[in-house]
């Protein structure tokens, strides 16, 4: 069996992400939001090093905590990443509220 092309789990895993992210929940989105949390969770098992793969996977998952440990994994990557850095700053103002 061929290995698997990261890159190419990652785009879909994105483009299923975005789809996702649009306001409009219905049950088409859904199935984007579980096929992206899929894709990306493939990448993340081949490459727990991807940041890229982390911070998406923050955009499907459903909750705070899960949100915080795929922001903290992107900062472990890169401590400069200024979308996690906003991301952990916004979960954990909702965490609060």
């Amino acid at each position: 069996m061929p290995e698997p092309d990261i890159q190419k789990l990652l785009r879909e895993g994105i483009a299923a992400a975005k789809v996702a992210a649009k306001k409009n929940q219905s049950s088409a989105t859904n199935n984007q939001k579980g096929r992206a949390l899929h894709l990306l969770s493939q990448v993340i098992e081949l490459d727990e090093t991807n940041a890229q793969a982390w911070l998406w996977l923050s955009t499907v998952v459903d909750s705070f905590d899960d949100r915080i440990t795929c922001f903290n994994n992107v900062l472990a990557l890169d401590p400069d990443n200024q979308a996690a850095q906003a991301g952990l700053t916004l979960v954990k103002k909702q965490q609060v509220a």
